[in-house]
């Protein structure tokens, strides 16, 4: 059991050393192990057919004492979920009637209430017109339009028809791509909102939303957009400095609008013109922001000025920054403008945000400096209304925070700004306060003290400087150090015993690797939450918590701080799982002569998006060599490789059973599928999609490709091709030792612990080139020529009972489709793919599997499987690589191979080669 204080090694040593049977007992108990009850001793009756048998009398007397078994429950692994600062909120004995604490605590007094979600940028008509303007069509309606009708006939002009009116209707379904990223926080409320009102419109049925929380969603919300109208809210990722696109957008939003009815966007930053350009044709692009209001005074860097006037507040909520934009709207403050002021913030999240403190120290001297300068008049005029801003926002929250802030404000700014401010704001009140330390109760004490110990860091130097601050400092200090009885403990460790049980200790006394978290403490008092089904109770430093069983997170609160910790599963796929030496839980993926080693991210570290989803990191120096990046994500782990620049992912496919073929009663069934139970004994890993172009022709220098583009699968080649690809580039990187997958290892992953004839199910076939159920997961005849986008396309014109019309076809850009549960993408369609197995028989040839784009349904199951001779090329023949210990030769010996026949031949390519053995 890594990482605990008792493991399942010390049983052995309780064994040696001959401690009784309670003593081990007891030990397993707190390894979560169940000693199975001993039957009782029965008398039967027993008959001996070889002769007698010496007994105490007629009957037998029979022990029933089977081997003594034990059954071990899995070993939880926790981690640590969630780390908060508090703030401190003061905690009035009842009846104490300390004055001290009514001075204190004014949060009795009423206060204006404020909305926490921010002001909407737009009214709910101006929104629905901007709705209106991105999606509805003009199209030709039923009833006559009477002015025009009138108009012609007073020309003396007789319409062949009648004149109808145009009118504008909404799409009948609808897409909703929402960016939830952490920079578009300030809008947040406002997709909601939007969301609401489409919902209302649309229903549920027929509105259909995705959230992107990264980048690499773009691909995979991409794929989920069918042939319905789509709404993108996103700022693209639009550089302001360079007025660009991200280039990652752009192929998203032109993948899009290839499969969609209609595209639209919605964006909070202007799109330029020049940008604009460079957009699908037909994008229909609206800035989500009113009017801009021609400014009374010009005004310089608007984003600057709020930022100066945040400066003052100590933390800053996202309906607090909309208000003071908002302050600034007359003078032309606008949404971009809010979501710049977002981006300076340190670590904001949708809570909330603060400047770090050189930022801030910055932003005040430059605001020292605007009242001096031509720009006074707009903040005198602006700045009583911040500081009203400031009282509502946070006059409901820490009186300690509040009282920082406006004692900034009369610190720094001039005086006639700061008259009308609430008396509990003076520095009489503060030197006051700072007196009354000896009659606060001990939690008012301990939040008083963490408040002291911040702003003697953060606070401007105007304020460390006033006499009052500095003599109401120095008798605080005085006093706190006099009256603390718990400064002695000002942490604890929490400890894992064992299993669900925990401990609380002072910071130090425990082992490293059983310790989950620390945390601060200003006084003695825990709570605990979640440690058991009677809801949340309190505890001291010392206590043991058990939880039960069916736990699966618990936390535990101080007067500073909260941290919780949930249970972490092990995933199905991943080769070993637990608590390193240094207390840290870990997974680890991969063949064990070179697994890759992840670890947990605590709340509050550093995320690294390219190698961190879900809270796992890559530990730093586990990744083979030759492998770039690695990662994971809900299908698994993932790793890249580079040789040459370009990159190829491949994602891990666990050891397992499977049944390979396909049933008797199976749609489309070949007579060679039968089905028969197979073994992958190792893992091993796989390209995600087929490879591209792009990878190919930067190993190779040349592209075979029929249809050329950098995102599709190359193709056009011969077995021999794909082999002499495979060893080119492993010879640029020996420690990758890449190959073709064998047959099997191919089926076992395109079927991802499916037994159906797809990994999304069973086919319903409506036509030869028409089984609804692939056009989620795959391009193929019913679908591939859906949005055609290169002037170089095979003729789909004259193809029988497809899915959808379309005059052209061929290969698609790889990824577009949804992936199967283990994260494999185009496993079936696009392009068919080489294996490195030999087919035997009276023609033999390599085995590709798959199906392609030329496809008709019956190829496209996981279960098909063709043949063609090693030099045999096709516009429909590509390849996958994988990696791992495999039997695969790229060139075995003998290889003499005639005949063959790829499984769906171009009826010009199967007459050419006709001509040619004759």
């Amino acid at each position: 059991m890594p990482g605990s204080l008792i493991g399942r090694a010390d049983l052995l040593r309780l064994l040696v050393a001959g401690y009784s049977d309670d003593a081990i007992i007891g030990a397993m108990g707190v390894l979560g192990a169940a000693l199975r009850s001993r039957p009782e001793a029965t008398t039967t009756t027993t008959v001996n057919p070889t002769g007698p048998e010496p007994s105490r009398g007629p009957g037998k007397v029979v022990l029933a004492e089977p081997p003594v078994t034990f059954s071990f429950r899995p070993i939880p692994v926790w981690a640590q979920a969630e780390r908060r600062q508090l703030a401190p909120v003061p905690i009035r004995k009842e009846g104490s009637g300390q004055e001290s604490e009514e001075k204190l605590d004014r949060r009795d007094e009423p206060r204006p209430i404020v909305d926490r979600l921010p002001r909407p940028v737009l009214s709910r008509g101006a929104l629905a017109r901007k709705i209106d303007r991105l999606l509805a069509r003009p199209e030709v309606g039923a009833r006559v339009d009477l002015a025009a009708l009138t108009n012609l006939l007073a020309r003396r002009v007789v319409p062949e028809r009648l004149p109808r009116r145009r009118r504008r209707r909404l799409p009948r379904e609808l897409a909703l791509v929402l960016d939830r990223r952490q920079h578009l926080v300030p809008i947040t409320a406002d997709q909601d909102r939007l969301r609401g009102e489409l919902r209302s419109r649309w229903g549920g049925s027929r509105l259909h939303v995705h959230e992107l929380f990264a980048r690499a969603d773009l691909a995979r919300v991409a794929g989920k957009i069918g042939h319905t109208a789509a709404l993108v809210i996103s700022d693209l990722d639009l550089d302001r400095a360079r007025a660009t696109v991200d280039a990652s957008w752009r192929g998203f939003l032109a993948s899009t609008a290839r499969r969609s009815a209609h595209l639209a966007l919605l964006s909070p930053r202007p799109v330029p013109g020049s940008e604009r350009t460079k957009l699908p044709r037909g994008l229909a692009v609206e800035t989500w922001d009113r009017a801009r209001i021609a400014p009374l005074e010009p005004m310089k860097e608007p984003a600057a000025m709020v930022l100066r006037l945040l400066s003052l507040a100590t933390s800053v909520e996202p309906a607090l920054l909309r208000a003071t934009r908002l302050l600034l709207g007359a003078e032309g403050a606008s949404l971009a403008d809010e979501l710049d002021v977002w981006a300076a913030f340190a670590r904001p999240n949708r809570f909330g945000a603060t400047l770090d403190l050189a930022e801030r120290r910055r932003r005040r001297a430059e605001l020292e400096a605007v009242l001096a300068g031509p720009e006074r008049e707009l903040l005198h005029r602006v700045i009583p209304g911040f500081l009203d801003l400031l009282v509502a926002f946070h006059g409901q929250g820490s009186p300690f925070v509040l009282r920082e802030e406006l004692l900034q404000a009369i610190a720094i700014l001039p005086e006639e700004l700061t008259r009308s401010l609430d008396a509990s704001a003076d520095w009489a009140s503060f030197r006051r306060l700072a007196a009354s330390v000896d009659g606060l109760t001990p939690e008012l004490r301990a939040a008083f003290r963490a408040w002291l110990e911040k702003v003697a860091v953060r606070a401007p130097r105007q304020f460390l400087d006033h006499p009052e601050a500095h003599a109401s400092f120095h008798e605080a200090r005085r006093r706190l150090d006099l009256q603390d009885e718990d400064a002695s403990l000002t942490a604890i460790d929490v400890v894992l015993l064992a299993g669900t049980r925990f401990a609380l200790l002072p910071a130090g006394e425990a082992p490293a690797a059983n310790v989950l978290g620390r945390l601060g403490l200003g006084h003695a008092m825990l709570a605990l939450g979640g440690a058991s089904h009677d809801g949340t109770s309190r505890a001291r430093p010392g206590a043991t918590i058990d939880l039960a069983d069916d736990r699966d997170s618990f936390s535990i609160q101080s007067d500073q701080e909260r941290l919780a910790f949930r249970r972490l599963v092990r995933p199905e796929w991943c080769s070993a799982f637990g608590r390193g030496r240094d207390g840290r839980p870990f997974l680890e993926v991969g063949p064990s002569e070179e697994r890759i080693r992840f670890i947990w991210q605590e709340d509050g570290e550093r995320l690294d998006a390219d190698t961190t989803v879900g809270g796992w990191r890559v530990e730093p120096g586990s990744l083979p060599a030759g492998v770039v990046r690695a990662g994971l994500d809900a299908h698994g782990a993932w790793i890249e490789i580079a040789p040459r620049g370009v990159g190829c992912r491949l994602r891990w496919i666990p050891p397992g059973r499977f049944l390979m073929g396909s049933p008797v009663t199976e749609a489309g069934r070949f007579h060679d599928e039968e089905q028969h139970e197979e073994e992958i004994g190792r893992g091993f890993w796989l390209g995600a999609t087929p490879v591209t172009q792009a990878f190919f022709e930067s190993i190779m220098a040349q592209n075979p490709s029929r249809f050329r583009s950098p995102e599709r699968p190359v193709e056009s080649l011969s077995w021999n091709e794909a082999a002499a690809f495979i060893e080119r580039t492993s010879a640029l990187v020996p420690a990758l030792a890449l190959r073709l997958p064998t047959e099997v290892e191919w089926e076992y992953a395109c079927r991802a612990g499916t037994t159906t004839a797809t990994y999304a199910g069973d086919l319903e076939i409506l036509g030869e080139r028409n089984a609804p159920r692939l056009d989620a997961i795959a391009w193929y005849g019913g679908n591939s020529g859906v949005g055609w986008d290169l002037e170089e396309g095979h003729d789909s014109s004259a193809w029988p009972e497809k899915q959808f019309p379309h005059q052209r076809a061929g290969t698609r850009p790889v990824g577009l489709k949804k992936a199967n549960a283990w994260g494999l993408q185009d496993m079936l369609g696009n392009v068919w793919e080489w294996c490195a197995d030999l087919e035997m028989g009276t023609k033999a040839g390599r085995v590709f599997r798959g199906g392609s784009w030329y496809g008709r349904f019956r190829n496209l199951r996981a279960a098909t499987r063709h043949a063609l001779v090693v030099d045999g090329r096709d516009s429909s023949l590509g390849l996958r690589i994988a990696r791992g210990s495999s039997d695969f030769r790229s060139r075995p010996a003998g290889e003499s191979v005639s005949g063959g026949q790829l499984g769906e031949p171009r009826p010009k390519e199967a007459r050419r080669a006709r001509k040619k053995k004759q």
